[in-house]
């Protein structure tokens, strides 16, 4: 296991305040939304779990209501989606 020391991380400070200064500038700016750059920030799971809030279908959960409407296949909602 590799030894960390104070030395080695203490650059990390300063990036990190220059990435909190330049997202600032952009939303400031109306560069992005807020909204934008919580998104940008957020992982798959959390942007899955944000669209379910929302009350959005994701297009696997559209492809099997139609799959028991009888207009599609299970096989062609799955080649589709990738699940």
């Amino acid at each position: 296991m590799r030894k960390v020391t104070l030395q080695k991380v203490e650059w990390v400070i300063p990036i990190l305040q220059m990435i909190d200064r330049l997202e600032e500038k952009l939303v400031e700016e109306k560069i992005i939304t807020p909204f934008q750059l919580e998104m940008a920030k957020a992982s798959s799971e959390q942007i899955k779990e944000i669209i379910k809030n929302l009350g959005t279908e994701t297009l696997a959960d559209d492809g099997l209501e139609k799959v028991i409407q009888g207009v599609t296949s299970i096989e062609e909602v799955l080649r589709v989606t990738a699940v």
